[in-house]
């Protein structure tokens, strides 16, 4: 095989590879890395080649964090793609810290300038958000406790002396354990079903009440006594005696009638 002085590499793009195939799987800590080596002349490289890959703390010098050498990558027109991660895992990355990738190509120097790792890769920090037990208890969040910025001194925005101020009751809740009282407590006593007091007749009342007779066989007081505005208050017999119900009917025979009140 030809040797070739490499001089650069161009239009290299990274990128990770996300392909977990279940929940909570494993992600895979991989790095696509594609890019386009040429030789002195520019000419595109062609056929296999060993590419060396490194990972470095800096950007010149520095420390090798991470070393893998892929054998035999096939370049066709100058181009191949591999995965970085694939012969030495990178498992011991902290993807917080930035590095920089350096690439050898056979036992040519190492290309210059290196090229530094951006936020793409990152994404594998991910993981941890999957890992999340389900559902959330509180128990898995921390701090507890004050300064947690967790405040369960509030219901739906309210704080809880704002609610203590609104009523204070013990025991089962009565009228009388309603605080405040009277006016200005905000409780209105003078509405019933949507109707003013004053919609409803005075205590003491009078009503007008008399005794209609004549109550035919087979009606109750309560039909009998229908004078608009009319209402019973009891059925009598003839001998004004015997007291019956307002739906009592009457049998058929005796003087009956009832005492219809307006």
């Amino acid at each position: 095989m030809r040797s070739h002085h490499v001089v650069r590499l161009f239009a290299a793009t990274c990128c990770v590879v996300l392909c977990a195939r279940t929940a909570f799987a494993e992600v895979p800590r991989l790095i696509r890395y594609q890019g386009q080596a040429v030789d002195s002349q520019g000419v595109p490289l062609e056929g296999p080649y060993n590419l060396i890959f490194r990972l470095y703390d800096a950007e010149t010098a520095g420390t090798v964090l991470w070393e893998e050498t892929q054998v035999t990558v096939a370049l066709s027109k100058g181009h191949f793609s591999v995965l970085l991660g694939s012969v030495t895992p990178l498992v011991s990355m902290d993807w917080a810290a930035p590095c920089w990738l350096g690439i050898q190509v056979n036992a040519e120097p190492e290309l210059a300038p290196r090229q530094r790792i951006t936020s793409v890769p990152l994404a594998l920090r991910a993981q941890q958000a999957e890992a999340l037990t389900q559902p959330i208890a509180p128990s898995l969040i921390t701090p507890q406790g004050a300064g947690s910025g967790l405040d369960a001194d509030t219901v739906d925005g309210a704080h809880a002396v704002d609610l203590r101020a609104r009523a204070t009751h013990t025991g089962t809740q009565s009228a009388a354990t309603i605080s405040p009282q009277g006016a200005g407590s905000g409780l209105d006593a003078d509405w019933l079903d949507g109707k003013d007091a004053s919609a409803f007749a005075t205590n003491p009342h009078a009503h007008a009440c008399s005794i209609r007779m004549g109550m035919p066989g087979g009606q109750t007081g309560n039909s009998f006594c229908n004078q608009p505005g009319e209402w019973c208050a009891l059925t009598v017999t003839g001998n004004k005696n015997s007291l019956e119900g307002c739906g009592v009917t009457n049998p058929g025979f005796g003087d009956w009638g009832a005492i219809c009140c307006k």
